[in-house]
């Protein structure tokens, strides 16, 4: 999924510079920037996660061998309370991992959304507050918008993978 969103990406990016290089480039540097700026802010949690999730992992399959293992002293001494609670603060903690990892994968999205509109709107005033001729940037202005808001599901789509590699990448150490 990662690399076809990334082909999607460099497809988009050279419509978007064959069209209007200026304007591809500020919307490509501006885009880039926000979410290389929120990836290398959310790093560490990410990895803190990620050994936190192992770790629950392990556990709750500790707990689960633990238990078949001794199924027949489990029922005699009907200790079944004691492993359940275990094995359900195993799972609330991994999915407390997840969700902020989660949380961590959809926070640019809205905001993005939110900036470009903002963008487009301003430069759309920009522009028509010119009094030059309308349909060249009209249309150039239509093209970048349409462009941009194709764009942002890929790069999201993108770096949510790239969150859910960081989490996972100590799983496979």
């Amino acid at each position: 999924m990662l690399a076809a969103n990334l082909v999607t990406v460099a497809l988009i990016v050279g419509a978007m510079v064959l069209i209007d290089p200026a304007i591809a480039t500020i919307a490509l540097a501006a885009l880039g920037t926000t979410y290389a700026v929120i990836y290398l802010a959310a790093r560490g949690k990410l990895l803190r996660n990620g050994v936190a999730e192992s770790g629950h992992y392990a556990e709750r399959t500790r707990i689960v061998g633990d238990s078949l293992g001794a199924v027949k002293e489990i029922l005699l001494w009907r200790a079944q309370p004691l492993f359940v609670a275990r094995f359900a603060a195993s799972c609330r903690a991994i999915s407390r991992n997840a969700l902020s990892t989660l949380a961590i994968s959809q926070t640019p999205r809205h905001a993005l959304e939110l900036a470009t509109l903002c963008a487009l709107v301003g430069s759309a005033l920009y522009l028509g507050g010119g009094g030059g001729r309308q349909g060249s940037w009209v249309a150039s202005l239509s093209f970048m918008g349409l462009a941009v808001y194709r764009l942002l599901p890929a790069l999201q789509q993108a770096f949510i993978a790239l969150v859910r590699i960081r989490a996972d990448r100590p799983a496979l150490a």
